[in-house]
């Protein structure tokens, strides 16, 4: 019993390590700049508010992304249950299933270009290296306003799905998180733009 909570304890410690050295590569790595998608277009200052918070123990942050396709996908209000936002390699995707209340809530908004200097990634928080935060107010640097939040994943080449429920529980299901049945499915961009060219 003790030999299997030792393994199970230096399996906890090695994935920390892990994640510690990934966490370095990024940090040397870091861009000058991070981009945040809102519907409000008129944010003069962002600064860490309750309601943005995805862990209690670490309090209010200000979220950003590392490129302005993956920013884009804020721009419209959403949430899991009825929403999947992800990316495969440099394609970034998001599945709705449902169209109507997609388009209800689609005000437009604006995509924001911040200075990276006051965020970083925590590990203890996210899988995800693209997540970065800041616990210090930030003054944009660089808006860019758009009268629809799909317009704007559009313009930044997001794969945009509008499926239903099944499908949705189907992509959070597969093993390979979704990657074969979204190769599937037509992207609403293509409905949009016949010059569309699919990169799943």
């Amino acid at each position: 019993m003790a030999f299997g909570s030792d393994l199970r304890r230096m399996q906890g410690i090695i994935l920390r390590l892990l994640m510690v050295c990934k966490y370095s590569e990024y940090i040397m790595d870091k861009p000058k700049f991070l981009y945040h998608g809102s519907s409000n277009p008129n944010i003069q200052i962002f600064k860490p508010f309750a309601k943005t918070y995805r862990n209690p123990k670490e309090g209010a942050v200000i979220f950003a992304a590392p490129t302005k396709a993956a920013a884009t996908k804020f721009i419209v209000s959403c949430d899991d249950s009825w929403s999947a936002l992800g990316r495969f390699g440099s394609t970034y995707y998001a599945l709705y299933s449902d169209e109507v209340r997609f388009k209800n809530n689609d005000i437009g908004g604006a995509l924001y270009t911040l200075p990276s200097n006051t965020f970083y990634i925590d590990p203890d928080y996210t899988g995800s290296y693209s997540e970065w935060v800041s616990k210090d107010a930030v003054v944009p640097v660089e808006v860019e306003h758009f009268s629809s939040g799909l317009t704007a994943m559009f313009s930044y080449g997001v794969h945009v799905y509008f499926t239903s429920p099944s499908v949705l529980d189907q992509l959070r299901s597969a093993q390979d998180h979704g990657y074969a049945l979204l190769k599937t499915l037509t992207p609403a961009n293509a409905l949009h733009d016949s010059t569309f060219i699919a990169t799943l």
